[in-house]
């Protein structure tokens, strides 16, 4: 009965030691995230809306623009952070580059939407819960 205590001890130990190395936090959220973070880019991109949930402008025909823009979607974990990416002519509408109206698909440079910020906040509590408990909830 007291080896299983000793070991119970010592796994705690070492799950709070991961604690201590931020790096290794960030990037186990990082890699919890960057999904959560697509999912929701993906969802404003298919209902036409910026990360922030404001309307794009219509085509001049009165339809709805960039139909396909969530495929041109990209996030993935790259260490402590995540980094989202956009491909294809759907930059060309994000940017406002050759004469196209912006239409923002991914969110600008130093801004954190709420979706996206609650995408990150519960990456950051599902990677505390982990390492809190080891794994048993």
């Amino acid at each position: 009965m007291a080896d299983s205590g000793i070991a119970a001890l010592d796994s705690w130990i070492a799950r709070l030691k991961v604690l201590g190395d931020e790096k290794t936090v960030a990037s186990k959220v990082a890699t919890v995230a960057a999904p959560l973070v697509q999912a929701e880019l993906q969802k404003t991109a298919s209902a036409g809306t910026t990360p922030e949930g404001k309307a794009w402008k219509p085509k001049k025909d009165g339809g709805r623009p960039l139909v396909n823009a969530a495929a041109a979607i990209s996030t993935r974990a790259a260490g402590n952070f995540v980094v989202t990416t956009l491909s294809g002519p759907t930059v060309f509408h994000h940017k406002g580059l050759q004469g196209k109206p912006v239409r923002q698909v991914i969110p600008d440079t130093g801004t954190v939407p709420p979706a996206i910020e609650e995408a990150l906040v519960k990456a950051a509590k599902q990677v505390w819960e982990e390492i809190t408990t080891g794994g048993n909830r």
